[in-house]
């Protein structure tokens, strides 16, 4: 513990707000246009290409629940008995083989590849140092 006087007096809470109040009217510092040039060779907003990404997304978002949907009406009613949990875990393990899943696990899959292609390449080159 440090002793008393090491330490530093308390902040007065109105000492900043009386400089700011003082220094507030005051103009800019002039930066011959160093500001500006900074600003426009900022990055333009998002790409074109962002809604693009956004519909394929939510595409591939609403064919995994409808095949999900699909799914679960076909399935029959699970009860709520817990003693057969191993074998109903079994069966519904053994209805992701089934081709209707398959095709909505591919689909996805590829559309997030095809949607996530430029962060893909960007972290690939990245890993590989390049």
């Amino acid at each position: 513990m440090e002793p008393d006087p090491l330490k530093p007096d308390p902040p007065d809470p109105d000492l900043f707000g009386q400089w700011l109040g003082a220094n507030a009217a005051l103009r800019p510092l002039s930066d011959d246009g160093f500001s500006a040039g900074v600003l426009a060779r900022l990055p333009g907003g998002t790409p074109a290409r962002a809604s693009k990404r956004t519909l394929l997304c939510l595409l591939a978002a609403a064919l995994g629940a409808a095949v999900a949907l699909a799914m679960a009406l076909a399935a029959p009613a699970a009860s709520i008995d817990l003693t057969g949990v191993d074998g109903e875990l079994r069966e519904a393990v053994g209805l992701l083989g089934s081709p209707a899943a398959g095709a909505a696990i591919a689909a996805t899959v590829l559309s997030m590849l095809y949607v996530f292609q430029s962060e893909l390449r960007r972290w690939r080159l990245r890993i590989m140092g390049l």
